[in-house]
């Protein structure tokens, strides 16, 4: 018998009650340092990065589908993948037929995740399902605004609508298009957001973090 088991989200507390009933659940999400806000970023407002695996789950695809209609709108948008996976060539394909070459970059790996966000003016997600979303967490941290699928988990927990991104419903690529389109065509919103998601991770703060796991221990 476990005397605790920890989660990173309320939603997989809630889904495995529901499975096998009440138990010693915690929940504890994953911690980020506060970073000193960094004046003068050269940040690209119209750049969408989606960092991360090329895999089924992510549904790329559907990101690519999105962008399509964002660049409708909004034809300055670019959108930049960083990752690396076997959707690779099924992405580039995709990109190919819809003729947007011009406008979507596949990159390799970077480690150098903060300057992939501070370059940036939003992060897309439009995953099926995570684990957490430690890439969402960081991209908050470094000041560039999530909108992203309400999948599980993590998508929920971290974005708070309208303060630091858009949360849409799942599966929806028409209403992922209509987010980012909303914060591109609105420079002051747009702002706002980015000057609202250091703030916004409050309670993920290393030191509230470890508050929580001493209190557990």
């Amino acid at each position: 018998k476990f005397s605790a088991i920890v989660f990173l989200t309320n939603a997989q507390v809630s889904d495995v009650q529901k499975r096998f009933g009440p138990g010693a659940y915690h929940v504890i999400p994953h911690a980020v340092p506060m970073l000193t806000p960094s004046k003068g970023l050269n940040r690209d407002m119209h750049r969408i990065v989606i960092p991360g695996r090329f895999a089924e789950e992510k549904q790329l695809h559907l990101a690519i589908e999105a962008f399509k209609l964002i660049h409708e709108r909004v034809p300055e948008a670019t959108l930049h993948f960083y990752g690396y996976g076997g959707k690779r060539e099924q992405m580039l394909d995709l990109i190919k037929t819809y003729e947007l070459d011009a406008f979507v970059f596949i990159n390799s790996f970077s480690a150098d995740i903060g300057s992939i966000f501070q370059s940036a003016g939003l992060m897309m997600c439009s995953s099926r399902n995570e684990g957490f979303g430690i890439s969402m967490l960081q991209s908050i941290q470094h000041g560039c605004p999530l909108i992203s699928f309400d999948c599980a988990y993590g998508p929920s927990e971290l974005i708070q609508d309208g303060v630091n991104g858009f949360l849409v419903k799942q599966q929806s690529v028409e209403d992922l298009s209509d987010a980012v389109c909303k914060v591109l065509l609105n420079p002051v919103l747009h702002q706002q957001l980015i000057d609202q998601c250091e703030a916004s991770l409050r309670e993920f703060r290393e030191d509230r973090i470890a508050e929580r796991w001493a209190k557990l221990l």
